[in-house]
């Protein structure tokens, strides 16, 4: 009989062999992930679009003529840029020299601008494109690249909304930018970098200060003129909410320095008029209101200016309000026939025996540092000094007066034609400050 093996049916012992599985996918999950993960990313510092790598070897520069800057401020959307600190009274070696700005991002993006005296002719932060911007500036005939006298990083200011967006302005100055790298810099060089983004909401791009309804000195609420059918603060607070809703269109961020037209609201102290403003980061400030005279033949229209600034701003409001309304200036300040009406703020002397100061409180305290406010007298110090005081972002105010009360033929057309006259007001404001009708 033969023999016949006896049929032995294969057993995975899975106590041993499930282990050895697991430990295998482990493996190859392991040596997987070693050959195909991404390499680390470089967290280190880049501008613009750039890597890191590229953004050291832009910035990685040195140069061999260099222009010291060590002071700046701003004043509506111009931006001071100043060898020696401010001083009011003298003219910084900057002023007609031409400061280059040469978009490293771009290099082909370059502007060239002149200097000039006013604090609204510096730099006009309201035309720069987004960039990283090397900042030069041309002295007798020498191009040198421009460096601060200390570390600086100011990021605070933003532009006036247009299109739905604002820039952000940044004054970057700092030997150790590439530290990321291990670099420092040869010089504090100077950049200016302009982002865009989203504005805040809480922010305003003008401030409207109807005229009266406030008691500064006295307990007695100043309501201001009455007369041919007319109560000046009603009017110029019922005028400020038409001017806000026609600049609105614009896509503007408008606000008013009362909520309400019999809220009592003092132009000092901090919660005053000013100091609303200035919280609000406005860039623009315009006062409206009517004037009175006790001779009824007075009339006219008046546009009121800051003495350290250019008349471009308030000559623009008179020529657009004569063209599109039946305004005309008040023929007792003829300076030029062309500008009649427009007037330059006079300069008085302040308890520091300067005679620097605009004698219009509003335009004065305004301005921030460009003009000096909280400095002119006690009342300014106690007033507005503890936020208005050397204070770098200055608003750029003017102040309107769109005629007498005491004149019927002033206020017969006023009354008839406020609106059309605050959507003109609107209309040349928008034009000037190039921002076109919104479609939001």
């Amino acid at each position: 009989m033969a023999y016949a093996p006896r049929n032995r049916q294969f057993k995975i012992r899975w106590k041993i062999a499930l282990p050895l599985l697991v430990l295998l996918l482990l493996c190859v999950y392991f040596f997987a992930h070693l050959l195909f993960q991404p390499a680390p990313e470089d967290t280190r510092y880049a501008i613009c679009s750039f890597s890191p790598p590229q953004t050291e070897e832009k910035l990685n520069q040195t140069f061999e003529d260099t222009y010291l800057l060590s002071d700046y401020l701003f004043y509506g959307e111009s931006l001071s840029l100043l060898q020696t600190a401010y001083d009011v009274e003298k003219s910084d070696d900057i002023v007609g020299k031409t400061v280059e700005l040469v978009d490293v991002c771009d290099q082909d993006h370059t502007y060239q601008l002149s200097m000039e005296g006013s604090v609204d002719r510096k730099l006009p932060l309201d035309e720069l494109e987004p960039g990283f911007y090397e900042v030069y500036v041309v002295d007798q005939l020498v191009r040198k690249r421009a460096v601060y006298a200390i570390d600086l990083h100011d990021d605070h200011f933003t532009t006036t909304k247009r299109n739905g967006k604002v820039h952000r302005i940044s004054l970057i100055a700092d030997r150790s930018l590439l530290k990321d790298f291990d670099v420092t810099l040869q010089d504090r060089y100077l950049f200016l970098e302009v982002k865009e983004e989203k504005p805040n909401q809480d922010d305003y791009d003008i401030m409207l200060d109807p005229s009266e309804y406030n008691k500064d000195y006295t307990n007695y609420v100043e309501r201001g003129g009455e007369g041919n059918g007319v109560m000046e603060y009603e009017e110029n607070y019922q005028a400020a909410l038409e001017l806000k809703a026609a600049l609105e269109k614009y896509g503007l961020r408008v606000g008013i320095t009362r909520d309400q037209m019999e809220d009592v609201v003092n132009t000092y102290g901090r919660k005053g008029r000013l100091a609303k403003a200035y919280q609000s980061n406005a860039r623009y400030y315009f006062h409206i209101g009517l004037q009175e005279d006790a001779s009824a033949s007075v009339h006219g229209m008046e546009i009121y200016y800051s003495s350290h600034a250019s008349a471009v701003l308030a000559n623009a409001l008179l020529y657009d309000l004569k063209a599109n309304t039946e305004l005309e200036g008040n023929p007792m300040y003829v300076y030029d026939e062309k500008t009649v009406g427009v007037i330059a703020l006079e300069q008085y002397t302040g308890m520091d025996g300067r005679t620097v100061y605009d004698n219009d409180m509003v335009i004065r305290e305004a301005g921030g540092k460009a003009t000096q406010a909280g400095m002119y007298s006690e009342n300014t110090v106690k007033g507005t000094a503890s936020f208005a005081k050397d204070n770098l972002y200055g608003m750029q105010a003017i102040s309107i007066y769109y005629g007498y009360v005491s004149n019927a033929d002033d206020m017969n057309y006023w009354k008839a034609n406020r609106k059309q006259i605050m959507e003109a007001t609107a209309a040349s404001i928008a034009k000037s400050l190039r921002v076109e009708e919104s479609e939001e």
